[in-house]
């Protein structure tokens, strides 16, 4: 539930008025009549249990765009702004690497988040801009946060296929492979006189290794002219 504290400083106190970009903060005595309106509304924003999600990520933007606006205090608009948009997702159940992307997308964009704003208050319509803004900036952040758990799940997929692989090897060439492909798979595609360079481990494993010994354990092919094997790249 949102509430108006007794206790907070109004920015007529606090100092010089400054708003984001050409945006006028409102004058100190319209401030509190407005933060208890925002409260009114904000408490009885529309709920759809279908659409739960969507109707909380549109709460949290307005949120922050109308206290933006309102501009309550001399400093720290912004940070409030951002901190009432994360409570809000976060009250609605989004997981909490969801919750903070809109945050990332103002900072990460800021002369684009200063622009909507400007329009946002000066245009007819502008805050669905705003809207538009916000919203694809939450799209891309997801689709980036997918992406990443992508790739982690393949490796991990990889990582526990090389230990099943080689599960029934004791030899020392074979835990050598082993060894040689994991760090290939996490520090990508290396030549053969990098091998011993990869890691610790893989410097004393191959130090004294020629390159038909690597050849011969089947990480690469063994080239009739075996002057140019230090050219070619290993990969997992």
């Amino acid at each position: 539930m949102c509430k108006t504290a007794k206790s907070i400083v109004p920015k007529a106190a606090a100092g010089p008025l400054k708003g984001p970009g050409s945006i006028k903060p409102l004058p100190a005595s319209a401030g509190s009549g407005l933060i208890a309106r925002l409260c009114k509304t904000l408490n009885e924003f529309p709920v759809d249990k279908e659409h739960a999600t969507a109707y909380a990520i549109l709460k949290a933007i307005f949120a922050h765009l109308y206290l933006v606006w309102i501009h309550p205090f001399g400093d720290g608009n912004g940070r409030t702004a951002r901190l009432l948009e994360f409570h809000i997702l976060t009250a609605a159940g989004l997981p909490y690497p969801v919750t903070h992307l809109l945050s990332n997308h103002y900072n990460f964009t800021r002369s684009e988040y200063y622009r909507h704003l400007d329009q946002a208050s000066g245009a007819k319509y502008g805050h669905v801009a705003f809207f538009d803004y916000a919203v694809e900036g939450l799209r891309d952040g997801l689709l980036e946060q997918i992406e990443e758990i992508r790739k982690q799940q393949i490796s991990v997929s990889w990582v526990n296929f090389v230990h099943e692989y080689f599960e029934q090897s004791v030899s020392k060439a074979d835990r050598r492979r082993r060894m040689l492909v994991l760090a290939l798979t996490e520090h990508g595609p290396a030549t053969a006189r990098r091998i011993p360079q990869l890691t610790p481990a893989l410097t004393s494993a191959y130090h004294d290794k020629s390159l038909r010994t690597v050849s011969r354990e089947g990480l690469i092919p063994l080239f009739p002219a075996t002057q140019y094997l230090d050219d070619i790249t290993l990969a997992p």
